[in-house]
């Protein structure tokens, strides 16, 4: 399909390009045979997943520490960072995690529940060792602080409160 679209000039392959020329030629998924999606051919070539790495849990134990109300956003970031401990864990990893476990909200789509458990990860990674933090959490993060070595996340309690 790409190389239908580079043929005519597009130089992207997004999916509007894709639907204007699916509009145009209503079979030509069939004509270069195969259907809409080639989702089988991408899980056949998948790689098999290494014994020695554990399957992250379906959910995380509550932190004693944990100032959130426990059904909120932050408290399960909060958890998944103190469940990591002193590994840390990446942001991206943390923000896929939280959307994981977030539920969703009617009609809303994946780009935007991501971008809502983003916003939280970067709500909850705010909190400095200096003690300043995002005003939602102020607060809250006199007990702890996120220690950031480029997108690599740890959570840090504190000695004393600010």
């Amino acid at each position: 399909m790409t190389a239908v679209l580079r043929a005519h000039g597009y130089k992207s392959t997004c999916k509007a390009n894709l639907d204007k020329v699916r509009a145009a030629c209503p079979d030509v998924d069939e004509r270069l045979g195969g259907g809409k999606h080639t989702t089988k051919a991408k899980a056949a070539t998948a790689k098999p997943r290494k014994p020695g790495k554990k399957a992250a849990p379906k959910t995380y134990p509550r932190s004693e520490h944990n100032p959130f109300r426990e059904s909120s956003a932050y408290a399960a970031c909060y958890d998944i960072l103190a469940y990591h401990g002193e590994n840390g864990v990446e942001r991206g990893r943390l923000v896929d995690e939280l959307s994981r476990l977030m539920p969703r909200k009617e009609g809303e789509s994946d780009a935007d529940h991501r971008r809502r458990a983003y916003f939280n990860v970067t709500v909850i990674a705010s909190s400095r060792k200096d003690g300043k933090s995002h005003r939602c959490i102020a607060k809250a993060a006199d007990g702890f602080f996120v220690e950031r070595e480029n997108s690599h996340l740890v959570l840090r309690l504190r000695d004393r409160k600010y």
